[in-house]
């Protein structure tokens, strides 16, 4: 056999195979289109019958959410309560003397906290007071912010 005719052979087969190929990937996916539609449907089906069942979880979660409601307010009263009840808790009196001239911790302390209320918003979260009698000066750091009082 010359070479011109194994070529000619070998393309026909080739021809022969593809046009094979395509018929049967037609013949595939032509079976496989009921399946296809079929499961479509299926999932179609599934999403209406779940539907029901998402809207009742969510009715279940929002009466769970109402139920809670009043316990968590409770919760955040007695939080409320103790810290009032915490910031109450007995102080010991305490005074510097410096001459003749007597302070009381409590009283700076106090001055201290309201020259800083005077002066800035928020809740106080941290106080440090330095009493100095030499300067007759506290020294006040509150929320990391530095201020002094007088104090006579």
């Amino acid at each position: 056999m010359s070479d011109s005719k194994i070529k000619s052979a070998v393309k026909a087969a080739k021809d022969d195979t593809v046009k094979a190929i395509n018929e049967v990937s037609k013949s595939l996916s032509k079976a496989a289109e009921p399946t296809v539609a079929s499961v479509k449907e299926g999932i179609s089906e599934m999403q209406n019958k779940m539907q029901p069942t998402a809207q009742k979880a969510k009715e279940a979660a929002q009466k769970a959410i109402e139920k809670t409601e009043p316990a968590l307010n409770v919760a955040k009263e007695t939080i409320s309560k103790a810290k009032k009840q915490a910031a109450a808790a007995l102080v010991p009196e305490v005074y510097v003397e410096f001459g003749t001239t007597q302070y009381t911790c409590t009283d700076i302390i106090a001055r201290c906290k309201n020259d800083f209320k005077s002066k800035h918003k928020g809740a106080i979260r941290s106080c440090k007071i330095y009493i100095k009698p030499a300067d007759k000066a506290a020294y006040y750091v509150i929320n990391k912010i530095e201020d002094k009082i007088d104090i006579y």
